[in-house]
């Protein structure tokens, strides 16, 4: 954040709460909800690990990881990915256990099956 408010000819605080009335939410929230749901989508439609897909969304843990994506979506990631490779549920049991996990994202997920 400081880099970006660098850039902005801003403080760091500044920034933020610049960022917060533009945007409706301060700048760390605001990218770590963008790399859940990232994540997600990730789970939902890759054949990456989770610990690939920490990485690749800007954590260093996977615990971590799990941690913060569970507090943002609702689920640990080991949820979403089960729910997508569970082969004993239909496909409309899937999109509706993940249409139910969306409401609290601001992106709608969906169902890729595998």
């Amino acid at each position: 954040m400081s880099a970006l408010a660098k850039r902005a000819g801003m403080s760091r605080t500044a920034f933020a709460v610049r960022f917060a009335e533009l945007v409706g939410e301060p700048p760390a929230h605001y990218l770590a909800r963008c790399r859940m749901n990232e994540a997600a989508a990730l789970l939902e439609a890759s054949t990456a690990t989770i610990a690939q897909i920490a990485e690749r969304v800007g954590y260093a843990s996977e615990l971590g990881f799990s941690r913060a994506f569970k507090r943002f979506i609702g689920a640990t990631p080991h949820r979403i990915g089960d729910a997508v490779y569970c082969t004993h549920l239909d496909l409309h049991d899937m999109r509706s256990a993940l249409s139910e996990l969306s409401d609290t994202c601001a992106a709608p997920l969906t169902c890729v099956p595998k």
